[in-house]
């Protein structure tokens, strides 16, 4: 009985420190409704109207104040007007900056957005 006990701790403790248990302690950026994500792969900026988006993110570094990736920002003209714009694309370094369990600072090539 005392070797089930031990082999069982042992299970639980393996348990504790598989992957999955580690990636819900990472910091995490809430998307526009709140729900936090890991590597996302896109940031929507302009959460009213999705005219400013991050997509095509590739992750370099996720760390626990900070996090790196390179991806495609598509920004709405809004010319003559927003429903009549069009989408203009450029590629963008993103970092995020945060206090070790969520990223608040969204940084796309020097300019910073705020997410609560």
């Amino acid at each position: 009985m005392r070797l089930i006990t031990v082999l069982a701790g042992a299970v639980l403790a393996a348990g504790a420190l598989s992957p999955a248990a580690s990636a819900a302690t990472r910091p995490t950026l809430a998307d526009c409704v709140g729900k936090p994500q890991v590597k996302p792969k896109e940031i929507i900026l302009a959460c009213a109207d999705g005219g400013d988006v991050v997509h095509k993110l590739k992750w370099t570094s996720w760390g626990r104040r900070t996090a790196q990736a390179t991806g495609v920002e598509s920004v709405n003209t809004c010319d003559p007007n927003c429903v009549a714009g069009h989408y203009e694309s450029h590629r963008v370094k993103v970092t995020l900056r945060g206090d070790g369990r969520h990223f608040t600072k969204i940084i796309i090539n020097g300019k910073v957005h705020e997410r609560r």
